[in-house]
């Protein structure tokens, strides 16, 4: 399962949108906790910028090899519109900070970070494919519905995030997403908000 999710700048701790499913670390403390998420993940991004050409490889195997030990192998959404301009996994264990292991996975797109946070049981190729997902429909919905406002907080819209979210990980739960099925999601998306900014007049 889910535990969150984060939009955020990549340089500074500017949030666009979060949510969560798990209410076990659901406190007064949910707060801290997602400022510390996002500096982590931030310091993790500057580490990748700083120290790029001998990290970039070395990062890649890794996760090659780390993902190769997960189950049945899920195709990625293939997309030839955007490329993610950096990426990264870890995992916190801090029992203060969480009752329970939690694994981060971001990336980045255009000064972008799009943070998932989930349980270490859950399948890791399941969850890069909805991250990349996630990030190619809010996209693919924003330009559907129009560019009349440049700002990121109205690309991340909490109406059209929740939206995507209600369709592609129902109730924080990942879906094998073949690019067939989030092509159908998609449509479904874009009626529901179609609907919603439009609605039937009697």
């Amino acid at each position: 399962m889910v535990y969150g999710i984060i939009i955020h700048s990549s340089e500074s701790e500017q949030l666009y949108f979060s949510t969560y499913y798990n209410l076990v670390n659901n406190d007064i403390n949910q707060n801290s906790r997602q400022q510390i998420i996002i500096k982590k993940v931030i310091e993790e991004i500057n580490y990748y910028k700083e120290d790029k050409e001998n990290n970039e490889n070395i990062n890649k195997k890794n996760k090659d090899k780390y993902l190769d030990i997960f189950g049945v192998f899920i195709p990625r959404t293939s997309n030839d519109e955007f490329k993610i301009d950096n990426e990264g996994f870890f995992k916190i264990e801090n029992i203060s900070l969480f009752k329970n292991k939690i694994n981060i996975m971001w990336k980045v797109l255009n000064k972008v970070c799009y943070t998932l946070m989930f349980f270490p049981h859950e399948n890791i190729h399941m969850a890069d494919n909805f991250l990349n997902t996630l990030i190619y429909v809010l996209m693919d919905n924003y330009e559907h519905f129009g560019k009349s406002n440049k700002n990121n907080m109205n690309k991340f819209n909490p109406d059209t995030v929740l939206a995507i979210l209600y369709f592609f990980l129902p109730k924080g739960q990942f879906m094998i997403l073949t690019p067939d099925y989030v092509q159908i999601l998609s449509n479904k998306v874009k009626e529901f908000l179609g609907e919603k900014s439009n609605p039937k007049q009697e």
